[in-house]
């Protein structure tokens, strides 16, 4: 009768353990980066309430007072969450297809409600008319925990690619 006992016990501190790491701050954070990537990724047959829903899901990821500052080959300037709304919004309804990579995720630093990450970004996209664009950028990323227990992004820093 131990036996099943303890094998009920072991399987239940395991699953207990998977959940903990999950359910993790820097978990949550590292997946809501890659998330902000996925949403940023359109393919070229993605129908426009799948185009839509990704348009959701970005805006879901940012904070009320939202801020971010880009400064690649491409693009250069400060955006606000409305601005970087309708830009997603913009690249979903207009582009044929985007890509959007996110590698070297790392958490230089969680403290109360705030985690600073840093991640390299390469974007690529064709436009409608053919046109195609594409940067690669060091990012830095400041998420922010939320009263309800969500974290969202409040800024991200894009710059070119350092040497």
């Amino acid at each position: 009768m131990k036996k099943p006992l303890l094998i009920v016990a072991a399987v239940f501190a395991v699953m207990v353990g998977i959940l903990l790491w999950w359910f993790s701050d820097s978990q949550v954070i590292k997946r809501n980066t890659r998330n902000l990537a996925a949403t940023l990724t359109i393919k070229l047959d993605d129908n426009k309430s799948t185009r839509a829903m990704k348009s959701q899901d970005f805006s879901a990821l940012l904070a009320p007072s939202f801020r971010g500052s880009v400064d690649t080959d491409n693009h250069q300037g400060v955006i606000t969450k409305d601005e970087a709304i309708s830009g997603h919004q913009f690249l979903a309804f207009k582009c044929q297809f985007s890509q959007a990579n996110v590698s070297e995720i790392e958490i230089t630093r969680i403290e109360d409600n705030r985690a600073t990450v840093t991640a390299q970004f390469e974007i690529s996209l064709t436009t409608s008319g053919g046109a195609s664009y594409s940067d690669e950028a060091d990012g830095t990323l400041v998420w922010m925990r939320t009263k309800d227990e969500i974290w969202v992004l409040e800024s991200a820093k894009l710059e070119r690619k350092s040497p």
